[in-house]
């Protein structure tokens, strides 16, 4: 369902970028207006948000004596099927 193609990166060191093939981007951009542009954001939310950048992101940490970073591993193979569904019901 993706094209693949290599891009170089600024730094000269390579890039893969997946594309979605046309079925599948509007399937896609069906899913964001019908649903999720329908969910408001979180307040703390910042990523793809008019008006909110990575400086808006990280002024609330300047300062701070201590920031934590977290990478939550394997976190979307625990979203379960049934919560997917219900999203979409």
């Amino acid at each position: 369902h993706y094209c693949y193609r290599w891009q170089e990166k600024c730094n000269g060191l390579p890039r893969l970028i997946e594309s979605p093939k046309q079925r599948l981007r509007a399937i896609q951009r069906w899913v964001l207006a019908e649903i999720l542009n329908r969910i408001p954001p979180h307040p703390a939310a910042h990523g793809f948000r008019s008006g909110r950048s990575t400086l808006s992101f990280a002024q609330p940490h300047v300062g701070r004596h201590l920031v934590l970073k977290l990478d939550l591993k394997d976190f979307f193979p625990g979203i379960l099927k049934a919560r997917v569904v219900a999203i979409f019901m």
